[in-house]
């Protein structure tokens, strides 16, 4: 019996020596260390790649929403280059991409300083049609809100696309018939489409409801 003590005594302790002889896994960088990293980059799709990758490894991350958003901001900046130096296919590809997984719910901050600006970008680019491919794209991404809507429809008054910016405006103010600015921007694209009484109309709606 107190050999079979003495074998066991001796087989935790090499068993205890072996385990600390094992190798340590090397510390990963931290969640928020991994967020600081990303951000710090300066080039624009580099920036862009190490996001999307810090995302994908903590989806639950406190940074979750400012990643996206900076996420989206790095590709319009990568994008934005890319025409500045003739690639407009993959320009256009990338914006497509960022608009299919920009945050949901888009907020305004990310849409007045990045998303609305696609349209015009690629418009001022040459690439006319791609400009209106995305804003349809944009459209199906903020369809439910009014103000979004209206900032689209500015873009095809800017173009003189009477046709769309006459149906985002009038679905505006379907959404929001309150809105005076709705009113007065479907009574602008009313003008460009020289429906003149319609003008009126909404102009005159727009002042009642902010004088």
């Amino acid at each position: 019996m107190k050999f079979i003590a003495i074998i066991f005594a001796v087989t935790v302790f090499f068993t205890g020596v072996s385990a600390q002889k094992k190798p340590v896994p090397a510390a990963t960088p931290s969640e928020k260390n991994r967020f600081d990293s990303a951000v710090a980059i300066e080039n624009a799709l580099a920036r862009a790649a190490a996001l999307r990758s810090f995302l994908e490894d903590f989806p639950t991350s406190s940074h979750v929403i400012d990643a996206g958003e900076r996420l989206v901001a790095a590709r319009a900046d990568g994008a934005n280059a890319m025409l500045q130096t003739s690639q407009p296919t993959e320009a256009i590809n990338l914006l497509k991409t960022t608009v299919a997984e920009a945050p949901e719910p888009i907020s305004q901050k990310i849409f007045a300083e990045a998303i609305s600006k696609f349209p015009m970008l690629l418009f001022l680019s040459g690439q006319r049609a791609a400009a209106v491919e995305i804003a349809g794209l944009i459209e199906k991404r903020v369809e439910a809100d009014a103000g979004k809507l209206l900032t689209l429809a500015n873009f095809f008054i800017a173009t003189e696309n009477s046709t769309d910016a006459l149906r985002l405006a009038g679905r505006a103010v379907e959404i929001d018939p309150t809105s005076a600015a709705g009113h007065q921007i479907l009574g602008l694209a009313q003008r460009l489409n020289f429906d003149i009484e319609n003008a009126v109309g909404a102009y005159k709606k727009a002042l009642d409801l902010d004088p």
